[in-house]
C-alpha cells in the first residue's frame, strides 16, 4: 500500500512539472500505473528467502561513505534479551539515532510477548534520555506499544477483508462493463453514408492506418464517439452525428478516435480499470488515472491539430456538446470526452499559442522514463527485502551536504537625482492677447513613485507662468502633463510621456505656448440599461483625441486642481461638463458605486443633451495577500486594462488593509494586474464572468540581469524575450536592449527561465530552461544565453510560364512588413515561432497572386501566380432590410497538405457597407477559401462574441451574384454601435500645417490625383510602408502625404527622415490640430480619399497598406 501511494505521489508531482509535455506525462504516468499494478507480486517475490538471499541491490545501494560497524556497536542488529546499562544506552543513542526497520521490531515484539518473562525494546526507537532517567523508565514505556500492536493485529484482518471485497466488486464492474461493451458492438451497424466513409478513409490516411484494419460503425446506444478493441478495432459514432452533413466535424472526430486506435489506448483503459478495482481505496491512484486520461486526450487532440486549426476544432467540440450531452463511456472504450477534463479548460489549452503539439515521445524522454522505472524498482526492492538478508551498515556522518547558493550581489545604489530645471510658458487667448491670472497646473510622476505630484502657478499680466520645482532632466521622470484654464475659456493641455531608455527631457522640446479658445458646455443625460435616470454618476475621464503633446486627458484631480467641480449627474441624471472645446469629439468615461465603469467612445459634446447608458456590469472580487509584508498591501492598486473596438481604458482600484476589493466590470476583454511601489506580483488575470474572484500575491523583489549573444560572433542580440515561468505560467518578461543586455525586477521565488524571439529571427542554441532562485533585494547574474540565427527559407515567385517575377510583393502573414523579390523573383523568409505561417505573393501591377502555408520542413518555396477573384456581399437584417455603414469582414482560410492537412483561418479586411448594404472585396488570392463575416464586440470570453458568417468560396467558385449575410437583431445593434468608431471626415480637409519635412507644403484638397492617402504616425517607422506605396503607385494617380505628431527638431533628425523617406510629411505642431480634426489619437491611422475628395476607407493602424492600395489601383474601374 505504501509503495503504491509513494509511486502515485511521485508521478503526480512529476505530472505538474511536465504540464506542457503531454507525451512525456502520458509515458511517465503509464509507467507508474504498471508499477502500481505489479508491485504486490514484485514485493512478494522479493520477500521469498531464495530471492532475498541472492539479491545484489542492497550492496549496490550502499553509499560510498557507509562504513560497516562491528557487531557490538551496531544498533541495527537484533537486540539481545538482556538490557544494557544506562550509560551504554545513552552513549549508543548519542552515536547513532537511526531507526530499526519496522518489520524487525515487530518480530522482536512477537518473541518478547511469547516469552512473557521480559519485555523487549529497541534502543533505536527510543529518544536520548534526559539526565537522571534510568533504563527502567525506557522499558516501562513498552506496554503501550504492545497494546497498540495487539489492537492492530485484531483490526488488520478486518481491513484486509474489506479491501478484498471492494476489489471483488470493482472487478465485477469491469466484467459487466465489458459485457455491456460487447452488446453495443453487436447491436451496431456499418456506416452507409458515402460521405462519412470518404471522411473515414481520409482520416485513416492522415493518421497512418489501413482503412480495412478498423471497422466504422454507428449505434443508437452511444451519445459520443468511442473507440473500442475486443477482437478488432472499432470506431462507433452516434447515429445523430452520421445524420449531420458537416464533413469537417466528422473528419476531426474520426482523426481523434483513430489516434486512440493507433496508440492502442483501449488496452491502457482496461489496465486503468483493473488498477482502480485493486486500489479502490487509494485516492492518489484515482487521481493518477484522471491525469493519465487527460494526457491521453491531449495527445489525440494534437493529432487533430496537425490536420486542422484550433478554432475549428474548438467549434466542433462545442457543437457536439450542444447536440449530445456527454455521458459515461462504457468500460474498455475511449471516447471524445473520456476524462473529467472540463471542456472550457480543454478549449483554453487548444487555443494556447505555446501549446506543445507533439504526438510521440523522443528517445531522450523514453530513456529518462526507463531509468526512472529502474530506479523506482531498485528503491522498492531495498525497502521490500527482509532485514535479515541485508548486512547492517551505518553512515559515518549524519550531516547533510552543504547547499551551493546562487551567486548574487547587492543592488547598486540608486544614483543621486539631478537638480530641477526651471521652465516657463505663456497663456493667451485666440487673438494672441495675454491672459492674466490663468490657472496652470502641472502633474508629474517619477518611475519609482506611486503618487503623482502636482504643482500650480498663475499667469502674470503678460500671461507668463513658471515652474522651478519639476525634475525635468531627471532620467526617472516618467510623465509630465501641464493644464491651463481661464474663466470663459476651454481647458488645454501639454503632455509628455517618456519611454524607458529615451533621453531626458529639456525645456526646448516643450511647447508651452497656450492659446485658449472660447469654452463650450456639454450636457449628458445618464441613464441605466432600463432607461431610468442615474444620479451620482461621476465623470471619471474626458479625452479629446489628438497628437500626443496636445491631446487632452481630464481626470478628477485635474478638475479639482483647476478649481472646477468634478461633473456629476443630478437627481434627474443630468450632467454638465464645463470648459470644453467647441465642435469636438470626446471619449467619455462614467463611474458610479453601483455600476461598472462605462465608456462612451467618440461622441460629440454640446448643449444638445447626449444620452449615455451606464452599464450595471458584473460583480468581481479581488483578494490581495502577501506572505512577507501583509501590512503593506494597502499601498497596492488593482489595474484593469479594458480593450474595446472604440479604444482602451483603465479601471483602477485602491486596495484596503484587509486586501479585499469589490467592484463591477463590464463583459469586455480585460487584463488585470496589480501594482505596488515596493512589492512585485507573481500573478495576473484575464477577466472571465464565470470566475468573479481573483487572487493576487505580492512578494519582495530581486533583480535579474544577464545577456543574450550570438553563438557564432559573440555580439549581443537585441529584442529577445526572457521569460520567467512558474507552475507552467509566465510571470515576468524582460527584453534585451540593442547590445543584448537585460535587467529587471522579479518577485522572489523559484523560476524556470528561457529565451525566445517572437518574430522567429533567432532561436536558442539549445532548448533549455534554466532554474533560478531569486532572493529579495539581491541581484542574480544569469549565465549568458546564446542564440543562433534561424536559417532563412529561400523562395521564388514565378509566372505560370516559369518566368520570374521581379518586385513581387511577398507578405509573411498579413500585418507584417512586405518583402520585395529581386530581378530573378527570389526572396527569403524566416520561419517564425508560430505554426501554420501563411505566405502571400502578389504582383504589384497585374491581377495575379498566390497564397500558401509555409511547409514545416521546407528549405525552398516556389510560388506560381494565378488570376485573382472578387467577392460581392450584402448585409441584411432579419427582415431582409439592408444594413448601411456597418462593418463587414473578409475571412480567409488556407489549408496545407504538406503540413498534415493543417489550415489557418483569420480575418484580413474590414470595410463599411454602402447605402445599399453592399460591400465588395477584390484581390481574392488563389490557394485560399473566403467567407463574408460580421463580428460584434469583443467579450471577456472568446466564444461569446456575436458573429455571423457565410459559407466559404474559393476563387474559381466565387459566385457572380451577391452573397447575402443575414444577421440577427442583437448582432445588428452591435454592428451599428461599432460603425460609430470608424467615422472620419467624409470630405477631405486642408492640413493647415506650417512645418513640413521633405519638400514644400502639399495641398491635399485640390489636385488631379485619383487617390489621396493621408498617413498619421508618430515615428519614422510609421511611414515605411506608405513610402513603398509612393514608390509603386505614385506615378499611377496615388498621392501619399504623412502627418507626424512628434515634434521633429534638429537638422540631423530631418536629414535622416529626408534620406529614408520620399513622401512629404506635415508636422502637427498643435495649432493645426490635424490629428484631432481627423479623429485620430497619437497611435495614428490611415485615411483614403478619392479624386472627388470623398472618404473611401479608414485603415486603422495602416496594416497591409501596400496590398490594400494595390487592390484599389488595380480594381478602381
Amino acid at each position: 500500500m505504501l509503495f503504491a501511494s509513494l509511486i502515485s505521489f511521485a508521478a503526480l508531482t512529476a505530472n505538474r512539472m511536465l504540464r506542457r509535455f503531454a507525451t512525456a506525462r502520458h509515458g511517465m504516468l503509464l509507467s507508474a500505473l504498471v508499477l502500481i499494478l505489479v508491485c504486490p507480486a514484485w514485493i512478494a517475490l522479493l520477500r521469498t528467502p531464495q530471492v532475498a538471499s541472492r539479491n545484489p541491490l542492497p550492496g549496490l545501494l550502499v553509499s560510498e561513505r557507509d562504513t560497516p560497524m562491528d557487531i557490538e556497536s551496531n544498533m541495527l542488529l537484533p537486540l539481545l534479551a538482556e538490557l544494557r546499562a544506562e550509560k551504554e544506552v545513552a552513549s549508543l543513542m548519542e552515536r547513532h539515532i537511526e531507526s530499526t526497520p519496522i518489520d524487525q521490531v515487530l518480530r522482536e515484539e512477537d518473541e518478547a510477548l511469547s516469552q512473557g518473562d521480559v519485555v523487549m525494546t529497541s534502543h533505536a526507537y527510543q529518544p536520548a534520555t534526559a539526565g537522571g532517567a534510568s533504563a527502567e523508565s525506557v522499558v516501562q514505556a513498552k506496554p503501550l506499544w504492545a497494546q497498540f500492536m495487539r489492537a492492530a493485529r485484531f483490526v488488520f484482518p478486518a481491513l484486509v477483508v474489506v479491501a478484498l471485497l471492494g476489489t471483488l466488486v470493482g472487478l465485477i464492474r469491469v466484467v459487466l462493463g465489458l459485457g455491456r461493451l460487447r452488446q453495443i458492438l453487436r447491436s451496431s451497424s456499418p456506416v452507409s453514408s458515402p460521405l462519412v466513409r470518404k471522411c473515414f478513409a481520409e482520416a485513416c490516411e492522415r493518421i497512418g492506418l489501413r482503412p480495412d484494419s478498423v471497422r466504422l460503425a454507428v449505434s443508437d446506444q452511444v451519445e459520443i464517439p468511442i473507440a473500442v478493441r475486443l477482437i478488432q478495432s472499432v470506431v462507433v459514432l452516434p447515429r445523430e452525428m452520421v445524420r449531420d452533413d458537416s464533413t469537417s466535424d466528422v473528419r476531426q472526430v474520426l482523426i481523434h478516435e483513430l489516434a486512440h486506435v493507433k496508440r492502442r489506448d483501449q488496452w491502457v483503459v482496461i489496465l486503468q480499470h483493473l488498477t482502480s478495482a485493486i486500489h479502490w481505496w487509494n485516492p492518489l491512484v484515482h487521481r493518477l488515472n484522471r491525469c493519465l486520461a487527460e494526457a491521453r486526450e491531449e495527445i489525440c487532440d494534437n493529432y487533430v491539430l496537425e490536420n486542422c486549426d484550433a478554432p475549428s476544432y474548438c467549434r466542433t467540440l462545442l457543437q457536439i456538446t450542444q447536440r449530445q450531452s456527454p455521458s459515461m463511456v462504457p468500460f474498455g472504450a475511449v471516447g471524445l470526452f473520456t476524462s473529467r477534463w472540463k471542456l472550457e479548460q480543454r478549449i483554453q489549452s487548444l487555443l494556447n499559442a505555446n501549446r506543445n503539439r507533439a504526438t510521440a515521445m523522443t528517445w531522450k524522454g523514453r530513456s529518462l522514463i526507463g531509468l526512472g522505472v529502474l530506479l523506482v524498482l531498485a528503491m522498492g526492492s531495498q525497502l521490500a527485502i527482509p532485514v535479515e538478508a541485508v548486512e547492517p551498515q551505518i553512515t559515518g556522518s549524519s550531516e547533510p551536504p552543504a547547499k551551493t547558493p546562487i551567486v548574487t550581489q547587492p543592488n547598486r545604489d540608486s544614483e543621486e537625482l539631478l537638480p530641477n530645471a526651471a521652465f516657463s510658458g505663456f497663456v493667451k487667448d485666440e487673438f494672441g492677447q495675454p491672459i492674466e491670472r490663468a490657472k496652470v497646473v502641472a502633474f508629474y510622476q517619477l518611475k519609482e513613485q506611486r503618487e503623482v505630484v502636482s504643482l500650480a502657478d498663475t499667469s502674470d499680466a503678460e500671461g507668463r507662468f513658471e515652474f522651478t520645482d519639476i525634475p525635468l532632466t531627471n532620467p526617472d521622470l516618467k510623465s509630465l502633463a501641464i493644464y491651463s484654464h481661464a474663466s470663459g475659456h476651454a481647458i488645454q493641455s501639454r503632455r509628455v510621456h517618456r519611454h524607458s531608455g529615451s533621453p531626458p527631457l529639456n525645456a526646448d522640446l516643450l511647447d508651452l505656448y497656450f492659446e485658449l479658445q472660447p469654452e463650450a458646455i456639454g450636457i449628458v443625460d445618464v441613464i441605466d440599461e432600463g432607461g431610468q435616470p442615474v444620479a451620482g454618476a461621476v465623470l471619471d475621464q474626458l479625452q479629446l483625441k489628438g497628437e500626443t503633446m496636445t491631446s487632452l486627458y481630464l481626470y478628477r484631480d485635474v478638475w479639482e486642481q483647476l478649481g472646477l467641480s468634478v461633473p456629476t449627474s443630478d437627481e434627474n441624471g443630468r450632467m454638465e461638463i464645463p470648459s470644453i472645446s467647441q465642435a469636438s469629439v470626446y471619449d467619455v468615461q462614467l463611474v458610479h458605486p453601483k455600476f461598472a465603469k462605462t465608456p462612451i467612445w467618440e461622441t460629440p459634446l454640446s448643449e444638445t443633451p447626449l444620452t449615455a447608458v451606464i452599464e450595471k456590469g458584473n460583480p468581481v472580487k479581488f483578494v490581495v495577500k502577501s506572505p512577507t509584508d501583509s501590512d503593506k498591501i494597502d499601498q497596492a492598486k488593482i489595474e484593469v486594462v479594458v480593450n474595446e473596438i472604440g479604444g482602451v481604458f483603465m479601471v483602477v482600484c485602491d486596495v484596503p488593509e484587509d486586501g479585499i476589493v469589490e467592484t463591477r466590470l463590464r463583459d469586455a476583454n480585460s487584463n488585470i494586474s496589480i501594482k505596488h511601489p515596493t512589492l512585485v506580483s507573481r500573478s495576473w488575470h484575464f477577466y472571465r464572468k464565470d470566475k468573479p474572484t481573483m487572487e493576487f500575491s505580492l512578494h519582495r523583489a530581486g533583480t535579474v540581469r544577464g545577456r543574450v549573444v550570438d553563438a557564432e560572433t559573440g555580439d549581443g542580440v537585441g529584442q529577445m524575450s526572457i521569460s520567467f515561468s512558474a507552475n507552467h505560467r509566465q510571470l515576468h518578461l524582460l527584453r534585451t536592449d540593442a547590445e543584448g543586455y537585460y535587467e529587471g525586477e522579479v518577485a522572489e521565488g523559484e523560476y524556470s527561465v528561457q529565451i525566445e524571439d517572437n518574430q522567429g529571427q533567432w532561436k536558442a542554441t539549445e532548448d533549455e530552461r534554466r532554474e533560478i532562485h531569486v532572493e529579495a533585494n539581491e541581484t542574480v547574474q544569469m549565465k549568458t544565453f546564446t542564440a543562433t540565427k534561424s536559417a532563412p527559407i529561400q523562395g521564388r515567385v514565378l509566372f505560370e510560364s516559369g518566368k520570374p517575377v521581379a518586385n513581387a510583393i511577398v507578405l509573411q502573414g498579413f500585418r507584417q512588413k512586405p518583402i520585395l523579390t529581386d530581378t530573378d523573383g527570389k526572396f527569403a523568409v524566416v520561419r517564425g515561432s508560430r505554426r501554420n505561417q501563411v505566405v502571400y505573393a502578389i504582383h504589384p501591377t497585374k491581377k495575379l497572386s498566390r497564397v500558401t502555408i509555409l511547409p514545416n520542413e521546407a528549405k525552398h518555396l516556389e510560388m506560381v501566380l494565378a488570376p485573382e477573384g472578387s467577392l460581392n456581399g450584402v448585409v441584411i437584417d432579419s427582415d431582409g432590410n439592408a444594413l448601411v455603414d456597418v462593418p463587414a469582414s473578409l475571412k480567409i482560410q488556407v489549408s496545407s497538405r504538406s503540413n498534415g492537412g493543417s489550415n489557418m483561418s483569420t480575418t484580413i479586411r474590414t470595410k463599411q457597407t454602402d447605402q445599399e448594404g453592399a460591400v465588395r472585396f477584390d484581390g481574392l488570392i488563389e490557394g485560399a477559401h473566403y467567407a463574408l463575416e460580421a463580428n460584434g464586440k469583443f467579450r471577456s470570453s472568446f466564444g461569446e462574441r456575436l458573429r455571423q458568417s457565410s459559407r466559404f468560396f474559393d476563387v474559381a467558385a466565387a459566385p457572380w451574384e451577391d452573397v447575402e449575410l443575414k444577421v440577427h437583431s442583437a448582432l445588428e445593434a452591435e454592428l451599428n454601435e461599432l460603425a460609430r468608431y470608424q467615422q472620419a471626415p467624409g470630405t477631405i480637409q486642408p492640413l493647415r500645417a506650417t512645418n513640413w519635412l521633405n519638400g514644400d507644403p502639399v495641398d491635399v484638397v485640390s489636385g488631379e490625383a485619383n487617390f489621396r492617402l493621408i498617413v498619421f504616425g508618430r515615428s519614422k517607422n510609421s511611414f515605411q510602408e506608405a513610402n513603398l506605396v509612393h514608390q509603386f503607385y505614385g506615378d499611377q494617380g496615388v498621392q501619399v502625404v504623412g502627418v507626424v505628431g512628434n515634434k521633429i527638431s534638429g537638422s540631423e533628425n530631418r536629414d535622416v527622415w529626408a534620406r529614408e523617406l520620399q513622401i512629404p510629411i506635415a508636422v502637427d505642431d498643435g495649432n493645426a490640430e490635424m490629428f484631432s480634426r481627423y479623429g485620430f489619437d497619437s497611435n495614428g491611422g490611415v485615411l483614403l480619399y478619392g479624386a472627388d475628395g470623398q472618404l473611401i476607407e479608414r485603415i486603422n493602424g495602416g496594416r497591409d497598406l501596400l496590398w490594400i492600395m494595390r487592390n484599389h489601383v488595380l480594381y478602381r474601374d
